[in-house]
């Protein structure tokens, strides 16, 4: 993950474009108390940098002009309900299923990652600088991108409600039906 293979270097480039919160995954925080104690301490003067350790609400990552993640969920969440770019770092890979390639269908997180916003190595802080900077300045072509993106990607969107109570109700219709056969 970002926190214990590249912090630094995504920090640094970042903080030359914004202001940076670092907002782990809950479970980091429990499964790695000392090294996050030394995170919250190493960037505990740093007017660029926030660390965020209450997490009742998501308003920070929704208020967020963009979202820097590993390969975690929360950048298509993130990016489908509000339109706005996700750096992606491209930490190794965590591989459930070794055996994926068999069935010969590329998984959706990497297919899409460069369709909704930068992919970075985590090795260079210009390189995330550089990132940074078109992500903030051509937020309107990456809404754009997203939104085919999501389109794409997303089955009845904004409509799902509707389609799954048409679904349950054909689908109880035809269990009566079955009953009095």
């Amino acid at each position: 993950n970002i926190l214990d293979s590249c912090l630094d270097t995504v920090v640094n480039g970042l903080k030359k474009t914004a202001r940076v919160v670092i907002r782990p995954h809950p479970q980091y925080i429990q499964r790695s108390p000392q090294r996050w104690s030394e995170i919250c301490e190493q960037y505990s003067a740093d007017p660029m940098v926030s660390v965020e350790q209450d997490f009742s609400s998501n308003e920070t990552i929704y208020k967020a002009s963009f979202v820097v993640t590993d390969w975690s969920n929360i950048g298509y969440e993130y990016s489908f309900s509000s339109l706005r770019p996700v750096m992606f770092v491209n930490t190794p890979v965590k591989v459930i299923n070794e055996d994926y390639r068999e069935i010969g269908v590329e998984p959706i997180d990497f297919t899409i990652r460069s369709k909704l916003g930068a992919e970075v190595s985590g090795k260079d802080e210009a390189e995330i600088e550089t990132a940074a900077r078109d992500l903030l300045e051509n937020n309107l072509r990456w809404a754009d991108n997203i939104a085919a993106v999501r389109e794409e990607a997303v089955f009845n969107f904004e409509n799902s409600s509707k389609y799954a109570g048409k679904y349950i109700l054909s689908r109880l219709k035809q269990k009566k039906t079955d009953k009095n056969d």
